[in-house]
């Protein structure tokens, strides 16, 4: 039988029809013949023929594809009953979307985030050079100065490799209109190293990377797309990139969105020719700037391992360089520092090692453990809802069974029923998965383009789907064919309530949802006690009323010495804002500062080098008013306090303890190497999370803005009244004075910190939501389960009231019940929770893994919602009348 042929089901029942019947007039007309009455022979042939219907079921068993037509039959049959109790459809449907949506969701950022590999030619085969920093762990990486990438030229171990940077927003202007973009800086070997074609036009090479070649430029396809409408005429067109003209020469393919996860650079120019315009002047020859990472493809024939052994002396020998460079005094100190520092040659299928990534692996893992037990919950729950449901249908069982059906072909429905349930519930999760992963992703990126993440659904995450619905298939229907193959029929055709074998399993199921419920709670009270830890800590400096902005006048061709101009000038300007207090620039921001220097003291000489790093910011005027730090002792920086001839400096509690034994510092002299000239203590600052809520405090020297780090500057305002008001008139003031200096990152002081949190805040957001999904599934569950006990013991209930029993004494055998099982499942919950905790300790602030309060509350809210749950069907039930209760059955 072919599919066209079964897919005509009405036509070949009533060819079957026509058949038979042909088959029994024929033998009438035999037995008419044989001088049969008309009644006698028809009576005769359909004895001898024997049941009509048995010959059809007959029939249809020879058909090939008979299988399918009783598939069809079974959820047709599904359909309809599942139509006639719209209220549990729509409960079980929806239960299995929202496991389904958060599995599929999560895992698609786990693929895409983690997992993914870059859309290139053999990328098994791509590498990044970078290093192991024993001195600082949490540091990832490490970056190259671009002479020392010359060092790798030749290297028989690499076919080719490039340097790549990522740039802060550009100004892009074409044909009069204005925009800002990502950027990024990569050597001309780029696209030939990771074997990209283009879209439209061509891509660089390394004639172009030469300093020496006309300014040119490759879009991204997405970039192409939303700010050129994919008008092919932009190739050849010249765009204005702050105060540099570039030609367009090329297009990226749609798939290609960036070498590391969670950036998508909308320009890339060529290294060589673009990085002293976009990241200043003698950015090319300096050996001691270490900015880019390095990307490189292996030589055919050539193993990581041995990739690894043949580049470690090429990194000695520009450790050496860089080391020859320094004075001898910082020399010393920083070859102990690279003792420390091993090369490490790291595969990159994925991209380069990406910030973005190495935050979103520890959560995502987290939360993909976290929705897998929400799915396992959402299924436990449906097996118990079926089960119950199947229970209710025990009688239909029990005929169906008497009148000669098989277990099998019972079992076999009641998988079609679990199938279009998954189908359904599956079908919905798939379409809201996409929603999910991209809220997640919101939540998570901060500063990060969500298209870089490409999260339109493939053929991994259809068919890790297809698995979800398979295993929701099976799980819920486990309940229903243990109550199948348990079903005695004659007691099921009777209609008798007793316990049977569907109850002892919907008590053991009910437990286990009680056990992963507080599994759930738990991790979620861990993370909301960890982001309130966070949210608490002292800053030491005063966030709020604080506007804080970046700007960077050296990419709108200002030097040194017109770029401090600027700064102040803008400063003042800021000044004269109404509300405004204070305000002040530094070359990092308060709260975000990166930059350690190395300090020689006398009397640490024999001390590790760790012992002689510090943080540094160089500050301008006011830095400690409008930042609020507690100032101890001295003054705070005045305006000569920036001029070359000045060597001030503010330290905080730490570092005067750490360098000089004692917080009566100032007018003492500190240098960070003998051969400069000392600077003078004029304050002392309290400690402050000078590297933002989530680093502890340490030791910290603040000294002048001096021209030479004039190139960019992160400004402060504090100011009282509307935020909306003043973040406007601020961008207002920037434009006024040059609106050709790109400014970014503008926004409240605490909101930016804010962001930091990103990552706590989404999983206590998430932990939370889960949680209480989790709650309301065993509320769901204890409720059917109580019911189901309530409906099963409505005589026993009437009899008990008709004797005497109060209702209150009734009342209470179903919630012992229900508190019996709860505390079988807190108890294991309780137990559970205790040992996987430890496994998120890493991610905890402030909190122990076995904090009392988070696992105090999630016992709590479990009771609480177990008694509810337990309390409202009983009592339902215990409002009916006794005598209508013992004429229930």
């Amino acid at each position: 039988m072919r599919l066209p042929d079964f897919l005509r089901h009405r036509r070949r029942e009533e060819d079957l029809d026509a058949e038979i019947r042909f088959h029994l007039e024929q033998q009438v007309d035999d037995l008419r013949r044989q001088g049969l009455s008309e009644q006698e022979a028809r009576r005769r042939a359909r004895r001898e023929f024997g049941g009509v219907e048995l010959a059809k079921e007959e029939c249809r068993d020879e058909r090939p594809l008979r299988w399918l037509a009783d598939l069809v039959r079974d959820l047709r049959y599904a359909a309809r009953g599942f139509l006639r109790s719209p209220g549990f459809t729509l409960v079980a449907v929806l239960t299995l979307a929202l496991g389904v949506g958060a599995n599929t969701g999560m895992f698609t950022l786990v693929r895409r985030v983690l997992l993914q590999t870059l859309p290139v030619s053999r990328p098994e085969r791509l590498v990044e050079l970078s290093c192991i920093n024993t001195n600082e762990p949490d540091k990832v990486g490490c970056r190259f100065s671009y002479p020392a990438l010359r060092l790798y030229e030749g290297a028989p171990a690499l076919s080719s490799f490039f340097g790549f940077v990522t740039l802060n927003d550009l100004n892009v202007v074409h044909d009069g209109n204005s925009g800002l973009a990502s950027a990024m800086l990569a050597g001309g070997d780029i696209y030939a190293t990771l074997g990209v074609t283009p879209a439209l036009g061509r891509l660089f090479n390394r004639s172009d990377d030469d300093p020496a070649a006309a300014p040119a430029a490759v879009l991204s396809y997405g970039f192409w797309q939303r700010r050129f409408g994919g008008d092919p005429a932009i190739v050849g067109s010249t765009l204005r990139l702050n105060t540099r003209a570039v030609t367009v020469i090329g297009i990226t393919p749609p798939a290609f969105r960036g070498i590391t996860v969670g950036s998508s650079p909308d320009i890339t120019m060529p290294l060589g020719s673009a990085a002293e315009a976009f990241y200043g002047q003698g950015s090319l020859q300096n050996s001691g700037n270490q900015w880019l990472r390095v990307l490189g493809r292996l030589a055919d024939g050539v193993s990581l391992s041995q990739a690894q052994a043949g580049l470690e002396p090429v990194f000695a020998g520009a450790v050496d360089d860089l080391i020859a460079s320094l004075p001898p005094p910082v020399a010393v100190r920083a070859r102990e520092y690279f003792q420390g520092v091993r090369f490490l040659l790291r595969p990159a299928s994925g991209g380069g090692a990406s910030e973005f990534q190495r935050d979103l692996d520890g959560p995502l893992r987290v939360l993909m453990g976290a929705v897998g037990v929400v799915l396992l919950l959402a299924c436990v729950n449906l097996a118990s809802m079926l089960l119950a449901r199947t229970t209710d249908r025990r009688r239909e069982v029990g005929v169906r069974l008497s009148l000669g059906a098989s277990r099998l072909r019972l079992a076999r429905q009641f998988l079609a029923e679990s199938l279009l349930l998954s189908l359904a519930g599956v079908s919905l999760g798939l379409a809201s998965a996409g929603w999910v992963a991209r809220a997640v992703l919101t939540m998570a990126s901060g500063d990060a383009p969500l298209d870089a993440i490409d999260l339109t659904p493939d053929g991994p995450t259809l068919l890790f789907t297809a698995g979800v619905a398979v295993l929701a298939t099976v799980l819920m229907a486990l309940g229903p064919l243990w109550r199948i193959t348990r079903t005695d029929p004659l007691p099921a055709v009777r209609g008798g309530t007793e316990a049977g074998p569907s109850t002892t399993l919907s008590r053991a199921l009910a437990p286990l949802q009680a056990a992963l419920a507080v599994i759930l709670l738990i991790g979620a009270g861990l993370f909301v006690r960890t982001f309130e830890s966070f949210r608490q800590v002292d800053l030491g400096f005063l966030s709020a009323d604080v506007v804080t902005f970046q700007v960077r006048p050296g990419l709108a061709g200002y030097d040194g010495p017109r770029a401090a101009a600027y700064f102040r000038e803008l400063r003042e300007r800021l000044l004269t804002l109404p509300n405004v207090a204070a305000a002040t620039y530094s070359s990092e921001p308060m709260g975000g500062l990166s930059s350690t220097t190395l300090v020689n003291t006398p009397g640490l000489e024999a001390a590790p080098v760790m012992e002689h790093t510090t943080g540094r910011n160089r500050v301008a005027e006011d830095f400690v008013r409008t930042n609020g730090l507690r100032l101890l002792a001295g003054r705070d920086f005045a305006p000569g306090d920036a001029e070359s001839a000045s060597r001030a400096a503010i330290v905080n509690e730490s570092f005067a303890r750490h360098f000089l034994g004692t917080v009566d510092v100032v007018g003492r002299e500190i240098a960070f190497n003998p051969n400069e000239r000392p600077y003078t203590i004029v304050g002392l600052t309290a400690d402050a999370r000078d590297r933002g809520p989530k680093n502890p405090a340490e030791r910290v020297i603040y000294t002048p803005f001096a021209e030479q780090s004039a190139g960019s500057a992160s400004f402060a305002v504090r100011a009282q009244g509307s935020e909306t008001a003043l973040l406007s008139a601020v961008a207002e003031t920037v434009k006024q004075l040059d609106p050709t200096v790109p400014v970014w990152n503008l926004a409240t002081l605490d909101a930016r910190l804010s962001a930091e949190l990103r990552r706590e805040r989404m999983l206590a957001v998430l932990g939370t939501l889960f949680g209480g999904l989790a709650l309301l599934l065993v509320a769901l569950g204890f409720y059917g389960l109580i019911a189901q006990a309530a409906a099963r013991r409505t005589k026993e209930m009437g009899i008990r009231l008709a004797v005497g029993a109060g209702r209150w004494s009734v009342l209470w055998i179903f919630v012992r019940q229900g508190l019996w099982l709860t505390g079988i499942g807190l108890a294991a919950g309780l137990a559970a929770g205790a040992f996987l905790t430890r496994f998120v300790s890493s991610r905890l602030h402030g909190v122990t893994p076995f904090d009392p309060v988070a696992f105090g509350v999630a016992a709590g809210a479990l009771l609480l919602v177990a008694l509810v749950a337990v309390c409202l069907p009983a009592l339902r039930a215990l409002r009916a009348d006794p005598l209508v209760s013992l004429r229930s059955e």
